[in-house]
């Protein structure tokens, strides 16, 4: 369970600094708020969409480490 935690903190902060990057691009390069909203959309949604296929690889490792 803890290292469950522990790669759901690290996702998290991944995301977070995805965020970031892409502010601090948008601004040197004066693009639009509607690009940035749809930037920030697809990085959540491959993020999310890695985290749901490499969960049960994650499961299927550890358990294969057991």
């Amino acid at each position: 369970m803890k290292k469950n935690v522990n790669r759901f903190i690290c996702w998290l902060f991944l995301m977070i600094m995805m965020f970031i990057i892409i502010l601090i691009i948008s601004g040197w390069l004066n693009i639009s708020m509607d690009i940035l909203y749809l930037w920030i959309m697809l990085c959540l949604l491959t993020v999310i969409w890695t985290y749901i296929i490499m969960k049960p690889w994650w499961e299927y490792k550890d358990e294969e480490n057991n």
